[in-house]
């Protein structure tokens, strides 16, 4: 079979960082897909096709291995795209008919979703794939989710300056609008989760919730950034996957280096090389407006799961 490894991590995490530094480690003979489950992946593919630039994000092409298939094939893997609907992805069925056609591309496959938290021992069972999840501090998430219309414009030059400026202006007077804009999927993951997973607050406080209580951006992106972890860090448990802690990553590459290699079993020559300043310690009045969220939605169990997990690795969150 052919997906080997699938890195995954929630939103602005370090998986596309992660991505980077393992197409670069790995044997010439893997293939790297880039986040296989975006929503206008077509569109994305086409636009690097025709324009030949690179994301003004990442700074790098990202879409080469799929230009590469042809046009016929890429058809085959994208008309069975399970994200194709502004519902995600619905279930397990769905993905793996996705994935099944995916397998078949080449004999060594990396993938990067960003999407699959709750299904991440599909791959360990059916594809027998080493799964890596990447975890970041909530907060910085947050910070760097909210700052990377800033990011776009700062990697691109003063052709989006207007752009930037007019967006930036309309979050800062209507800050509800930011979820209604789709920046990184939250409404629709939490719609997920309450579809197939439910919250005890939202089970039983729901009329509350739908006529009295406003749900900020920032609860929201909390909330899911929590359940869409621990689910993972479950599964990675269970399925002996590998937990990377992105602070780790920054403050000792060279450990988190030699892990991957064991669990991999590769050779890595050049240990990653992350800015030190990509995480920040924070005022107690921001880590207080998070502990609200967890307190307000019933999620302290889940929360301190993950404080637990992350602990085991000398970092703290809170």
């Amino acid at each position: 079979m052919g997906i080997k490894i699938v890195v995954n991590g929630y939103f602005r995490s370090g998986t596309s960082f992660l991505w980077q530094f393992l197409k670069g480690s790995l044997p010439k003979d893997y293939v790297c897909l880039y986040e296989p489950l975006q929503l206008k992946i077509s569109t994305a593919i086409q636009r690097e096709k025709n324009e030949k630039t690179k994301d003004p994000l990442i700074k790098e092409f990202l879409w080469q291995e799929y230009i590469n298939l042809g046009e016929y094939e890429l058809l085959r893997v994208l008309r069975n795209h399970p994200s194709s609907t502004n519902d995600g992805i619905m279930n397990e069925k769905a993905l793996e008919s996705y994935f099944d056609r995916i397998d078949k591309l080449y004999p060594n496959i990396l993938l990067q979703p960003n999407r699959l938290h709750f299904f991440l021992d599909l791959f360990k069972q059916r594809y027998n794939s080493k799964i890596i999840h990447i975890i970041r501090n909530p907060l910085d998430v947050y910070l760097s989710i909210i700052n990377v219309d800033r990011t776009i414009y700062e990697n691109t030059g003063k052709q989006n300056k207007i752009k930037y400026y007019f967006s930036k202006t309309i979050k800062t007077i209507y800050p509800q609008i930011r979820s209604k804009l789709g920046e990184f999927e939250v409404d629709k993951d939490l719609l997920w989760i309450k579809r197939h997973i439910g919250l005890p607050y939202l089970q039983e406080y729901s009329w509350r919730l739908k006529f009295f209580s406003f749900q900020s951006y920032f609860e929201k992106m909390i909330i899911v950034w929590i359940l869409t972890n621990y689910y993972a860090i479950k599964t990675i448990n269970q399925e002996k996957g590998y937990l990377l802690v992105y602070e780790e990553l920054i403050t000792k590459p060279n450990k988190v280096t030699k892990d991957l290699e064991k669990y991999l079993e590769i050779k890595i020559n050049t240990p990653p090389n992350v800015k030190k300043g990509n995480y920040n310690k924070f005022e107690k009045n921001m880590i207080q407006k998070m502990m609200k969220v967890v307190t307000k939605n019933k999620l302290e169990k889940e929360f301190q799961f993950i404080l637990d997990e992350v602990r085991t690795r000398g970092i703290n969150y809170i």
